[in-house]
């Protein structure tokens, strides 16, 4: 759904932006993996092509559907539905990665594979550690809005 958000954006974004931005895609900047911070704002930046104003936009999308996708998680594994907990899981490991939220991204990806090894017990521990960093970085957003400006 985030990617979406950026794909839909994208078509403000100049021709020469989004050469460049896929350049950075391909290895030439990667997430920050060093910082104590959750997101990198140099990586989304170069997501979306440099522009501040549809990292805004995007960031709003990633503010109203991680809340979302953890509920959601949530309550699959509640219900015992690690197949589709794993699913979620996979999406938002996904659209973590487009903000550099590389711990996000690393614990969603995990959660994913404890899903599809059907290891419950594993997967809520997981969970648990999934909805603290969610949190973390919708907390560090409003500081990550400002260095964009």
């Amino acid at each position: 759904m985030i990617l979406g958000a950026i794909e839909s954006v994208s078509s403000e974004i100049s021709d020469e932006a989004i050469i460049v931005s896929k350049k950075e895609r391909e290895g030439k900047i990667l997430p920050d993996n060093d910082s104590n911070k959750p997101m990198d704002a140099a990586f989304l930046l170069a997501q979306v092509g440099g522009s501040a104003e549809t990292a805004a936009l995007v960031l709003e999308e990633f503010i109203n559907q991680v809340p979302l996708d953890v509920g959601n998680i949530e309550n699959l594994l509640t219900a015992g539905d690690l197949a589709a907990a794993g699913k979620v899981a996979h999406s938002l490991k996904g659209s973590s990665g487009v903000f550099g939220a590389n711990q996000l991204r690393q614990i969603a990806a995990d959660l994913e594979m404890a899903c599809r090894g059907n290891e419950a017990e594993k997967a809520n521990e997981l969970f648990a550690q999934l909805k603290s960093e969610a949190q973390r970085c919708l907390d560090f957003i409003p500081e990550l809005k400002n260095s964009l400006k």
